[in-house]
Formats: structure tokens, C-alpha cells, sequence
């Protein structure tokens, strides 16, 4: 097998928008440069990359761009590339929020969906024989779930009392691959984690605990080492550890470090995958929630009396906006070697991650999310429980897909890594 990472600085223009919060927020200096990483995977022809991107969420043009410029300059096809948003919510300026009325950075953008395909054609240049290894580990005390079943039987999110049941359970796996070269000498690794990339306060561009993570493994392996993170299913996953109930300024760098342990301490033991690289990419079609105009009134009415005025502002730009239920989204499974690597649509509940691995045709699996396509979260049952008051259970653009969808994805990338396995 041939193998090689490649990694670009991609930060913004100061100013630029950044995503994930309730409100516009403009990045006002730089805690550490924005990047794009990617690892390609070549055997007998059949190539395949992987990119990280320290972007929030994936605009929706980004994936057909993106992969048709790769496309052009190496012949890799666009089923062969996934492209992951590794969720820093201090990243690039290139989404967009109407409801708030904030916009990317056209100019901006531009270019650097160039920069970004065009990592992945520099790693192609330098595709050298190699081999992959996986371990899988476990990062401790640094994830926390997010909701909470209250005393009265509703579910909350970011509950504030004391001694309250989560109703999920976080991930602690550390599951990676990592690559030497002929020479044995370690090159990269690809990593993929369960929490929320939200643990840097302030108004600046930062890659987040996955910056921490890649400087930590250059520390020990050389400048020339390079981390590709992929987040794992984190929807309901967070950082901020209920018993405290507020973030401390080193969250970032304590996850961080916490994930270059798990790879350090692991990587000398871990397994050789074997020499396969095969791909599986498809169209899923999903449905979106939809209100008739009584039932959007009677909703309004009533996050009003709540006074939850952001979730009004959010139901009425999507009922205005959303006439068609249908959409697409892509789903994706790599083999390399006897290694899985799922790769999801938007915002996974934990349950959905440790299900696949549980259920995977492969016994070395590693679970990534907000892939390809942004729909919004993909919640569980209980998410949408009458006794629900989670922001999932709230319609709107973020939080949008019918209550099934998660599981029949579960099903669809389960046959999808069936078929692969069987090659």
C-alpha cells in the first residue's frame, strides 16, 4: 500500500463569521492557525482520502466544489473523498446563518476550497510505500453527556441541578489508525474522538483540542508528522463536566493532550490492517420535519409563553424557508486493510456511533461525523419523547430530520460495510 498525509495553513482574514453559536460572532485574533489535513490511501489504483477541515459544518456547495477539482488534478473520483468539518466552532469564516443574518466570507471562500483540494493533490504526489496500523484506546474524565432526565421525567439539556441521570452514555474510545513508512519511521495517523470541538472561549480562529493533538504527536514524532481528526458521534457528547458546570480556559489543550496519550501509549502495540483500500459512497435519501401552518402557530405561541425567543426566531426562518421534506445526504464507509471507517452526515448521537462499531461486519472500526453533508443533528428516540425538552426536539434548520433517520442510516452503512468486507 501507498500512503501520504498532507497538510495546509488555511487561516482566515480576521472578521470572519464564526459558526456554531445563537448569535454573529467575528473572530477578533488568532489563538492558533486554521488547517486542512488530509491522509490518501492508494492500492493497485484505487485511492482514497481522507480531509479534516477546521471548519464548524460543511456549506452545502463545499463537497461537489472540492471534489471535482481533486478529481481534476489527481483522477481521484468523488466517491473516493471524504471530507470531514472537524467541528471547531472557532473555524472558518465560509458558512452561513441567515436566521442570524450572518454570512461567510465569499472572497474568502473561494479560495481556500482550493487550498483544501488541493492538499489533497499534494499528498497525492507523494503516495511512498507505507504501512497501517490500528489501536483503539481510551480518553477518560474529559467527555460528559449533555442531557438530563429531570425529577418530573423531562429531558433537558445543560441542567443546572444537582443529581440529575444522563439518558446517553459518552464514548471514551480512542480508536486510529497509524502509518510508518517503509522504514518504520511513523509519518501520520488519523484519529477520530467522541466530543464536541467548542472548549476555546473568545472571539478567535482555533483548531481547537485537535491543534492541541497534532502539536502534542510533533513533539515526539517530528514537525513532519501529521494528525488527521475526525470527530466521532458527539451530538449529545460535550466537554464541560456537569459537577463543575462551567468550562475552564485549558479544556482545550487538557482534551488535547489527554487524545496524544491514548496515541502514544498505544501506537507501538498496534495491530498491522493488511494491504486494501476500497470505498463505498452513496445518496441517502432522508426526510425533513414539517409543520402545517396550525401546528407552526401553535408552536410559536408556545415557545413565546416560554419566552425561548432564539428557538422562535429559528422555527420561523425554517418554516419559511423548507417546502420540500426531501434531501439528500451522503453516506460513507472505507476499507483500509481490515479497518472500517464510517463516515456520517451531520451531528450524531453517541448511541449511533458505539451501535456500528458494536454491530461492524470489522472488528477495527472508527466512526466519523459531520462528513460530506450538513443535515443538522441525527437524535435518538428519546430525543423526540413527549417528555423531551431538548434543543433537537426544537425545529429548525439544525435539528430538522424525522425521527427514524438516524437508525436507518445505522442499517444503510452497515450493508454498505458488508459489501466492502466481502471484497
Amino acid at each position: 500500500m501507498r500512503i501520504a498525509f498532507y497538510e495546509k495553513d488555511i487561516t482566515p482574514p480576521l472578521g470572519g463569521y464564526l459558526q456554531g453559536y445563537y448569535r454573529k460572532h467575528e473572530a477578533e485574533d488568532v489563538l492558533d492557525t486554521l488547517h486542512v489535513r488530509c491522509a490518501v490511501f492508494e492500492k493497485d489504483g484505487q485511492a482514497a482520502a481522507a480531509v479534516s477541515i477546521d471548519v464548524c459544518l460543511l456549506p452545502d456547495d463545499l463537497h461537489d466544489t472540492v471534489t471535482a477539482r481533486i478529481r481534476e488534478y489527481t483522477g481521484i473520483p468523488a466517491e473516493n473523498v471524504l471530507l470531514s468539518a472537524n467541528h471547531t466552532h472557532k473555524g472558518l469564516p465560509i458558512g452561513d446563518s441567515p436566521e442570524l443574518n450572518a454570512f461567510g466570507d465569499e472572497a474568502f471562500k473561494d479560495v481556500v476550497y482550493r487550498l483544501i483540494a488541493d492538499c489533497v493533490t499534494l499528498a497525492w504526489r507523494r503516495l511512498k510505500e507505507g504501512k497501517v496500523y490500528y489501536a483503539v484506546g481510551k480518553a477518560e474524565g474529559v467527555s460528559f453527556c449533555r442531557n438530563y432526565e429531570r425529577p418530573d421525567g423531562t429531558y433537558v439539556t445543560w441542567a443546572r441541578e444537582e443529581g440529575l441521570k444522563p439518558i446517553n452514555q459518552v464514548d471514551p474510545e480512542v480508536p486510529f489508525l497509524f502509518v510508518r513508512d517503509k522504514e518504520n519511521k511513523p509519518c501520520g495517523a488519523l484519529v477520530t474522538f467522541a466530543c464536541h470541538q467548542d472548549c476555546v472561549p473568545g472571539s478567535l480562529y482555533s483548531g481547537d483540542y485537535s491543534h492541541v493533538l497534532s502539536d502534542e504527536l510533533k513533539k515526539v514524532y517530528g514537525p513532519d508528522f501529521i494528525t488527521v481528526f475526525l470527530p466521532g458521534a458527539c451530538g449529545d457528547i460535550n466537554h464541560i463536566d456537569p459537577k463543575i458546570r462551567k468550562m475552564p480556559p485549558d479544556t482545550y489543550q487538557k482534551i488535547g493532550r489527554a487524545l496524544a496519550e491514548t496515541v502514544l501509549e498505544k501506537a507501538e502495540d498496534a495491530a498491522f490492517v493488511g494491504d486494501f483500500v476500497g470505498v463505498s459512497k452513496k445518496r441517502f435519501p432522508a426526510r425533513r420535519r414539517m409543520l402545517t401552518d396550525e401546528e407552526y402557530f401553535r408552536q410559536i405561541e408556545q415557545y413565546a409563553r416560554e419566552q425561548k425567543m432564539y428557538t422562535v426566531r429559528n422555527l420561523a426562518y425554517y418554516h419559511a424557508c423548507v417546502k420540500n421534506p426531501d434531501i439528500f445526504v451522503w453516506l460513507q464507509c472505507f476499507r483500509i486493510g481490515d479497518a472500517m471507517l464510517y463516515g456520517y452526515p451531520g451531528e450524531v448521537f453517541s448511541d449511533f456511533g458505539r451501535d456500528l462499531k458494536k454491530r461492524s461486519p470489522a472488528s477495527m472500526n472508527l466512526v466519523a461525523t459531520l462528513c460530506n453533508t450538513y443535515c443538522g443533528y441525527i437524535a435518538t428516540r428519546i430525543a423526540h419523547d413527549e417528555k423531551s425538552r431538548l434543543y433537537e426536539k426544537d425545529l429548525c434548520f439544525g435539528a430538522c430530520l424525522e425521527v427514524e433517520t438516524g437508525y436507518r442510516i445505522n442499517e444503510a452503512l452497515l450493508d454498505m460495510a458488508k459489501e466492502l468486507k466481502g471484497k
